[in-house]
């Protein structure tokens, strides 16, 4: 039986033909809080002043964007099928002022008032466009921003699908029992590292208290009690495995869904996809279930089959789209490989890479390696990891490619210290495909002088601290083995290998912003190379094992020295944006 209020979206169905305006995709701008805040807005082509449609808000993940996350789920797609208005609102920075700010505070910006923005923004669509009903669905923190907005404000939404998150301990209590019950649809992955379904405890420390993310289990209870769910009247499936409470209050419903084989993942189908192919298509399943079809687990399989040695193992990444992103045009794409023990998202925090990508118009990705490392080392003897992240990254690209406008000539690699080392192995084993690599906090690999040999010369920069403790400047080893080379000697083997003129380096001193920092920067340009490869290397003197221009972000034991007098993240965009990649025939 379909619930009540749920009928918008098969009116437009049987209205389907009707149309009056071109599909269309448009930034929106909306002042609140002494903010201009931006979405992206699609409106299909079927759309007709003459009847109401739905809208369906859709919530982006940490450091991501609306026009990722469209990209990324598909809504554009299935909005034009089936009639209804689709918006993706942008949170000020980094996350949504999910009702944690407090806990992780962004250093350097204030807490914006995300439930008034997005209320805001409903408004300003619904006096445009003639909207009958809500919807709300968002991904990991875009999800744990749905369900502040379930307690704040249900009355808003018709329904609401959060896939990739449970809630927070600390919003139990901020989370009002007397604004009504709303339908809900809670969706984990049974791989998820970032919200597992046991739940997971967050250390604090002498400045910060410990938080816990709940499990699935208690999130389920927490929405089927305060949704007044009839608790033992609850309907367990196996396959698909569900838990669904039908009789709750204000003929409202709560179910969770778990996706086997899942990680933190929205899936997608399709014969054209690499990666993370469950056969489950979380796009429709949150659409069928916004339509009120009793079904929508239906379209869940029963069993996880691959056809290739990506498909059995959930891989994860966050990817930023700017808001000047143009389907027409094709935009480059930047891969930036995190730190170990570290993640995509910690990534793209340390490095500030979403705001240079934002003024330059180029597209960001951060993918997240398994057990929180790279496997760079892949194929040293007496080493037993075969995991294969160059081709990982590869299928990365391909498939970001099916729904991105990705200019193949200009995909660039960058990586931050164990990511560095992986930069590298991706230049002497796919050198060919990558337009330019940026190595910041990482040496090289002893294996690699074998493993580049005969390999094409490739455009590289590198940046490392004098009095980085974690990647010495003077290299480590371990008894007689050596585990990295020293800076100089990893700048020395990658200018022979690019055939660089020694006598073409320029060399220059950057202005200080700071006369009384301790850190100098000191840049050398390698000219004469082969093929065009040439090299640039920065020295920063006394800087730590950090990303400079971006303080305040590690801690200081690992961080040293933060240089402010350059942003890596913009000096390496220079560097790329000067190199392309030649076409093949």
């Amino acid at each position: 039986m379909l619930r009540k209020g749920c009928y918008g979206l098969l009116v437009v169905l049987l209205l389907w033909g009707t149309s009056s305006v071109n599909a269309k995709g448009d930034r929106g701008t909306v002042k609140h809080d002494g903010l201009e805040r931006t979405y992206y807005l699609y409106v299909p082509s079927s759309y007709s002043e003459d009847g109401a449609v739905p809208l369906v808000v859709v919530l982006h993940p940490y450091a991501s964007s609306g026009r990722a996350i469209a990209a990324l789920t598909g809504f554009d797609e299935v909005a034009e099928e089936q009639g209804f208005i689709a918006v993706y609102p942008e949170s000020t920075d980094f996350r949504w002022n999910d009702g944690l700010w407090n806990y992780a505070a962004i250093p350097g910006v204030e807490a914006p008032d995300d439930v008034g923005f997005i209320q805001a923004m409903i408004d300003q669509v619904s006096a445009e466009y003639e909207i009958d009903q809500v919807y709300l669905t968002g991904f990991a923190n875009g999800g744990v921003m749905a369900y502040r907005l379930g307690c704040e404000i249900p009355q808003r939404f018709t329904r609401i699908a959060i896939v990739g998150a449970t809630m927070w301990e600390e919003q139990l209590d901020a989370c009002p029992t007397d604004t009504g019950a709303v339908s809900m649809l809670i969706v984990t992955g049974e791989q998820d590292t970032l919200y597992p379904p046991q739940g997971r405890r967050i250390p604090g420390d002498e400045d910060e208290p410990e938080l816990r993310i709940l499990s699935t289990e208690d999130t389920l209870a927490f929405w089927a009690e305060r949704n007044g769910c009839d608790l033992q009247a609850a309907t367990t499936l196996e396959i698909p495995r569900a838990t669904i409470y039908e009789s709750c209050a204000d003929d409202t419903s709560t179910a969770l869904y778990t996706m086997v084989g899942v990680g933190n993942n929205w899936p997608r189908t399709g014969d054209q996809y690499h990666l993370n192919q469950f056969g489950i298509d979380m796009t429709a399943v949150v659409t069928q279930y916004f339509i009120g079809d009793p079904d929508w687990a239906a379209l869940v399989p029963p069993t996880v089959v691959g056809d290739d040695i990506f498909s059995a193992t959930p891989r994860s990444y966050v990817i930023y789209v700017p808001p000047t992103y143009d389907s027409d045009q094709p935009t480059p794409l930047v891969i930036g490989l995190h730190g170990r023990p570290g993640s995509g998202l910690g990534y793209a925090y340390l490095s500030d890479f979403n705001r240079v990508a934002r003024e330059y118009g180029f597209i960001v990705a951060y993918p997240d390696g398994l057990n929180r490392e790279w496997n760079y080392p892949r194929g040293t003897e007496g080493y037993q990891i075969e995991v294969d992240d160059v081709a990982f990254l590869n299928a990365l690209v391909d498939d970001l490619s099916i729904n991105l406008n990705i200019d193949p000539q200009k995909v660039y690699v960058t990586g931050f210290s164990n990511g560095g080392f992986m930069t590298q192995r991706v230049a002497c084993e796919a050198g060919d495909r990558y337009a330019g690599y940026a190595v910041v906090g990482a040496t090289l690999f002893p294996d690699f002088i074998t493993l580049c040999e005969e390999t094409p010369p490739v455009p590289i920069m590198f940046m490392h601290g004098t009095a980085d403790v974690s990647i010495p400047w003077e290299g480590t080893a371990y008894g007689d083995a050596v585990l990295s080379l020293s800076v100089p000697d990893t700048v020395i083997f990658w200018a022979l290998h690019n055939g660089c003129d020694p006598n073409e380096i320029e060399y220059e001193i950057l202005p200080k912003q700071d006369e009384n920092a301790s850190t100098v920067v000191y840049r050398y340009a390698f000219g004469g190379c082969a093929e065009d490869a040439d090299m640039l290397y920065y020295v920063i003197e006394n800087g730590g094992h950090n990303l400079p221009g971006v303080a305040d972000r590690l801690e200081p034991a690992i961080a040293g020295e933060v240089n402010m007098d350059i942003l890596a993240a913009e000096e390496i965009w220079k560097f790329f944006s000067a190199h392309e990649r030649p076409e093949t025939e």
